[in-house]
């Protein structure tokens, strides 16, 4: 196995769904098309990576506000990183963008973003708290 084999595998079917949907999903996006089989269409492309699948499905825009908001919380688990389940939030959600990086529609299956979707609330609950306590 060389690193050009690697790259070659991660990159593969990225490639092909552009290939298949054009340039053009990258800007736009192309739906539920853009999550393949994982939406229910199983004759369409898939990217085979979670964050491919966020831009095919929403475009550029619909990715950037996924990184935003997964960087900001992020920033505020580990700036609070000893505070009740932070610690605990920071570490799965970096396993989840991990994840995301090498499996299709991880953001979209209950099962592997469970824990994602539930530090978001908790998220904005520590924010809305160490406001009132300021």
């Amino acid at each position: 196995v060389t690193i050009d084999y690697l790259i070659y595998r991660l990159t593969w079917f990225s490639q092909a769904s552009i290939d298949y949907f054009g340039i053009k999903a990258l800007v736009l996006g192309v739906g539920v098309w853009g999550g393949g089989g994982v939406m229910g269409f199983p004759n369409e492309a898939t990217s085979h990576s979670g964050i491919f699948d966020l831009l095919l499905v929403g475009g550029i825009i619909y990715l950037l506000l996924f990184l935003f908001i997964f960087i900001k919380s992020q920033y505020y688990f580990y700036k609070h990183i000893n505070y009740n389940l932070n610690k605990f939030f920071f570490v799965c959600n970096i396993i989840f963008f991990a994840n995301m990086i090498f499996i299709s529609g991880s953001y979209f299956h209950p099962a592997i973003s469970i824990i994602f979707w539930l530090s978001l609330p908790y998220y904005f609950y520590q924010k809305d708290i160490n406001k009132i306590q300021s």
